[in-house]
């Protein structure tokens, strides 16, 4: 499994450099946005998803979920970086 893995949490670290965020799209069942949130807890970790099932399953592990359109939840997050 990739969650967990040393090597893959190197690899993202490396990748994500000097950035300020986490954005997720899909939630689905919230192992990857808990891993992501326990793995890199310095940055805001934001995860979008539009089904209400994976939604209700995301939070009762202790996922903040965004419902919504991914794309337009993601402008919305841009608009509130680039106003600050």
């Amino acid at each position: 499994a990739l969650v967990g893995d040393p090597k893959l949490a190197f690899a993202i670290e490396e990748f994500l450099g000097d950035r300020t965020s986490i954005v997720e799209t899909g939630t689905y069942l919230g192992l990857t946005s808990k891993w992501f949130k326990e793995s890199f807890p310095h940055l805001p970790f934001f995860t979008i998803e539009t089904n209400p099932v994976y939604v209700d399953i995301a939070r009762s592990r202790g996922i903040d979920v965004i419902v919504g359109d991914s794309e337009k939840v993601i402008a919305g997050l841009l608009n509130q970086d680039v106003d600050k």
